[in-house]
């Protein structure tokens, strides 16, 4: 959506097909993960009423949708407060946030075929059995990028651009190490995937912990490493 602050007209995202992976892990870097310690925190809290930290749920949320307007306008949101654009904004955000929420939550069926900048493009299969047709480096390769990711301290969002290199390719196309590498053209093009794709690669990051467990329990490893859902 276009809105207007003190003479310039600024973009603010109103759906996950607007906004790119990079975008919003630097959002997450800026605000998200600061405002989600927040929430935890309220979440964790004891309250006399309920009511009351459905209050600061509802001030959280507000606090949530100010910072995404400041991210992608680059202005204060005290420059539009008492407008009702003001208004608009909370609302959207409130829409966003419910799409992240349910495209985590939402499993789909895989092999799934998308087409995206003039491709068909497919999100693999991830399965650990003689009919699946991920091969057994691609498995090995996805737990180790989010081990080393993990033990780094990054978030799920930072992990999603390397689960998107692997699992979301071209169709027919063969994985190979090289489209990890660092400032390789394909992590380029991942960084400007949109997050209404991007979270329908995000499944394997719960779909991809359950799967090391069996590999790890069929080959004596012990507990499989935790990811940090942050």
């Amino acid at each position: 959506m276009q809105v207007t602050v003190n003479g310039n007209v600024v973009n603010i995202p109103s759906d996950l097909s607007q906004i790119t992976l990079k975008q919003f892990i630097e959002w997450y870097d800026e605000y998200g993960r600061s405002l989600d310690e927040k929430l935890s925190a309220i979440l964790a809290s004891e309250y006399k009423d309920e009511i009351l930290r459905e209050f600061d749920l509802e001030e959280h949320i507000i606090n949530e949708a100010l910072a995404w307007f400041s991210f992608f306008s680059g202005f204060d949101f005290a420059d539009i407060k008492g407008t009702e654009n003001a208004e608009l904004i909370i609302d959207r955000y409130k829409i966003i946030r419910y799409l992240l929420k349910e495209n985590e939550n939402d499993f789909e069926e895989f092999p799934r075929e998308i087409e995206w900048n003039n491709e068909v493009w497919a999100i693999q299969d991830f399965k650990v059995d003689p009919k699946s047709k991920m091969d057994f480096n691609e498995i090995i390769t996805s737990k180790e990028a989010m081990r080393q990711l993990y033990k780094l301290g990054k978030s799920r969002w930072e992990s999603l651009l390397y689960l998107s290199i692997i699992f979301f390719r071209k169709k027919g196309e063969a994985y190979t190490d090289e489209l990890m590498h660092e400032d390789s053209e394909r992590m380029k093009l991942m960084e400007n995937l949109p997050m209404s794709i991007a979270m329908q690669v995000g499944f394997f990051l719960k779909n991809c912990v359950d799967t090391w467990q069996k590999i790890s329990a069929y080959s004596g490893e012990g507990e499989a490493d935790q990811i940090s859902p942050n």
